[in-house]
């Protein structure tokens, strides 16, 4: 049977598409990270044995070649000085860098000189002149550089010298086993034309594999088993453009997703933890991203783009879960894939990537999907084996974090208010389930009796025992609004409302219950529905009387329930026998789904690609003021301080974490934490580097205000130490250059 007769026959082996989508995958991987490999492999292949620079030295009018070890030439010892007076020099070769740093590199020279690396010129020394030192500060990453070098002698005396220092390291003669002498423009182009064919032919490779993959992904949609999952896959494809587009840098990297970096590290380094980033949350989000970063690098993109893939594959779970749950209606689960794909907390968490934004979503679902399939089970095996890992994946969500405890508490307590008596007929269920949630939240359980005695535990402890949750509740309502409508999500993310918000799901959701309560009257509230309701709702009350603050991340995955609500109180209209409620019903549910992309495009796409975020506070409740700052953008701020040669930086935590991350690799920067309301105390080691004290700019703390004039933003002294208020960084930011002399205001 040849190809075609087993694709009319629809008998290609899985095997088969999977190893095509692998290779796909491992030529992409290697396209990725194989460019520089191949650089310094040619490099290293035209090195000749040699030390030195290749030398060019033109005198009246002829040129001669030789290798200089060193650099360093003056009238009283040179041969060439007793022939003739003027006359020119040209180097150029390699620049071996042994270590990532910050270099002073520059030349001392009577005349002419100048210096360029890596094809920019870096000194101008050029001109008649007498004995001029001239160097430039200039960050260098390890591996090989190209260098060239030119002097002239116009008369007079006669000196040039090559020199570099850095940090600890005085100035010195750059060494002979640094510099290599290549012919920059013989091997160097020989090189560099083996590299473009072999980058050449990886792409080819990488199209090729591309194009069988991309034929798989249509065999498997369209003519084996998944395609009755067709439909669900196309608005999933959908949702993850929605959720990635710019996902890298809308919005900035948050402290907490910065702390998955140095995580992961010290799982790579073999420190192994139970706990994560305290003792109330799991490492497993860390564990599951620890592969990714190390094939594919700690970057931003990757973190955020796993994060993301596993809320898609909740999207999933969830439309599968709505179709098992209510079979009557058969468009029930596409009407949620678009809801919920647009809806703009699912967008805009699915961004943040936490394990209460992305991981524990999948779990919860993954939960809850286990369980009605335990429910419909015709057979005890069918039962077992559904509520076991039902309830393992709702107790692995509590080890992930332990606010999603309140989701098994709650959805117990509401299956025991409907079902009453029912509930305990179903034994083997539930002992299963109450099997595999023990399981599950068993590290949680044991990493919290680890962590009892810490200070934040107690905090959060006395937290909760005070009262304060009670006033909570009665802001709880307007939170919630807020909430599902975007008008808060886009304030905390992007720091501005640009196209005011609507309550559009609210006054949705209102006329729909209303709507649905007169077409179906009795049959509206039945079981299924008032458990959907109420489960929800005690989770949302649980988690506001155990958190110590209303913090928005920890509503989540509540708020998915917003759009189950709006497909089965629409059910009503769409099922009815009239063309105008059919319409009407069909119509409310397109408009929200429009309204939703509208109002992210502006409000949050728009508005944070425009400005990289603004600086605001907010009240949520009695125990939280919230700010947006800590999602301000700051990649263009790692940028602008390497070009300006800075290599320490000093600001709080929210600042210095994700210039961290931008650094992780690289490590240029030396970064301190400092309080907000101190000036920051500088030790002998920080007079060696050119530091910068960065905060954000706009509404501060009163104190931090004061101490740091950030309302006039004007430079200021010191302790014998002047603040330069540098305003060429990016605005988002103040920031302060220290200069370690003593200046007047």
């Amino acid at each position: 049977m040849n190809i075609y007769d087993k694709l009319k026959s629809r008998k290609i082996p899985l095997t088969f598409l999977c190893l095509l989508l692998f290779f796909t995958l491992f030529f992409a991987l290697l396209f990725y990270n194989t460019k520089k490999a191949l650089t310094v492999f040619y490099l290293k292949n035209e090195i000749p044995e040699q030390k030195g620079l290749s030398a060019s030295y033109i005198v009246n009018g002829k040129e001669s070649k030789q290798i200089d070890p060193e650099i360093f030439f003056k009238s009283e010892n040179s041969l060439l000085f007793s022939r003739t007076k003027d006359f020119s020099i040209r180097w150029n070769g390699i620049l071996k860098v042994e270590k990532s740093r910050f270099y002073k590199i520059g030349t001392t020279s009577d005349d002419d000189s100048s210096l360029s690396i890596d094809g920019e010129l870096l000194v101008d020394n050029l001109g008649s002149h007498p004995l001029i030192k001239k160097d430039e500060k200039i960050f260098l990453v390890k591996g090989f550089h190209t260098l060239e070098l030119f002097y002239r002698q116009r008369g007079g005396e006669a000196y040039m010298e090559l020199f570099w220092s850095w940090h600890k390291k005085p100035r010195s003669f750059i060494p002979k086993d640094n510099l290599i002498p290549v012919a920059i423009d013989a091997r160097m182009k020989s090189a560099i034309s083996q590299f473009k064919d072999d980058i050449a032919e990886l792409k080819l490779l990488f199209c090729f594999f591309s194009l069988l993959s991309l034929l798989c992904l249509i065999y498997l949609c369209f003519y084996s088993k998944l395609k009755v999952y067709s439909k669900e896959l196309a608005i999933c494809l959908f949702s993850f453009f929605v959720i990635t587009v710019f996902i890298d840098v809308i919005p900035g990297i948050h402290l907490d997703e910065c702390w998955r970096f140095y995580s992961v590290k010290k799982i790579a380094k073999g420190i192994h933890s139970l706990n994560g980033m305290n003792s109330y949350s799991g490492s497993l989000y860390q564990y599951l991203l620890w592969p990714f970063f190390e094939f594919l690098g700690y970057k931003v993109l990757v973190l955020r783009m796993v994060s993301a893939s596993f809320n898609v594959l909740a999207l999933f779970l969830a439309m599968r879960l709505i179709k098992i749950f209510f079979p009557e209606d058969k468009s029930n689960y596409l009407w949620l894939g678009l809801l919920l794909g647009t809806f703009p907390a699912f967008v805009t968490c699915s961004r943040f990537a936490i394990e209460n934004t992305t991981l524990n979503l999948l779990l919860t679902f993954l939960g809850l999907f286990y369980l009605v399939k335990a429910v419909q089970a015709l057979t005890v095996k069918g039962e077992v084996f559904y509520a076991f890992f039902s309830g393992l994946f709702l107790g692995i969500a509590a080890y992930n974090h332990i606010i999603a405890v309140t989701v098994p508490f709650s959805l117990f307590l509401s299956l025991l208010i409907i079902y009453r008596k029912d509930f305990f007929s179903r034994k083997v269920v539930l002992f299963m389930n109450m099997l595999g949630l023990v399981i599950g939240i068993s590290p949680r359980i044991y990493g919290m009796l680890i962590g009892i005695g810490n200070a934040a535990s107690q905090s959060k402890l006395n937290t909760v025992k005070s009262l304060n949750w009670l006033a909570d509740l009665n802001y709880l309502p307007q939170l919630l609004c807020s909430l599902w409508d975007g008008s808060i999500l886009y304030l905390r993310f992007c720091g501005e409302i640009i196209l005011p918000v609507f309550p559009y799901i609210s006054v949705a959701l209102l006329f729909l219950f209303i709507s649905a309560c007169f077409i179906s009257k009795k049959d509206l509230l039945n079981k299924k529905i008032f458990l959907l309701l109420l489960f929800p709702l005690l989770a949302t009350v649980l988690k506001t009387v155990i958190t110590p603050s209303l913090c928005l991340r920890y509503f989540f995955i509540g708020l998915t329930a917003v759009p189950f609500y709006l497909v089965c109180f629409s059910a009503p209209l769409r099922a009815h026998s009239k063309r105008v409620f059919q319409v009407t019903g069909r119509g409310i549910l397109i408009l929200i789904i429009c309204l939703n992309c509208m109002y992210l495009s502006i409000n949050y796409f728009y508005s944070f690609g425009k400005n990289g975020g603004r600086s605001s506070f907010f009240n949520l409740g009695e125990r939280l003021t919230e700010t947006s700052n800590h999602f301000m953008r700051s990649d263009r701020l790692y940028k602008q301080l390497l070009k300006k040669g800075v290599s320490q930086v000093i600001g709080s935590n929210f600042i210095v974490f994700p210039l961290g991350s931008y650094d992780l690799e690289k490590q240029y920067l030396d970064l301190k934490i400092q309080s907000e309301t101190e000036l920051p105390v500088l030790t002998e080691k920080d007079l060696f580097k050119k530091t910068a004290l960065v905060f954000f700019n706009g509404n501060l703390r009163e104190g931090f205000a004061n101490i740091f004039k950030a309302k006039e933003r004007k430079s200021f002294s010191h302790n014998s130490i002047y603040y330069r208020f540098d305003p060429s960084f990016d605005q988002n930011f103040t920031v302060f250059i220290l200069e370690y002399k003593e200046k007047d205001k």
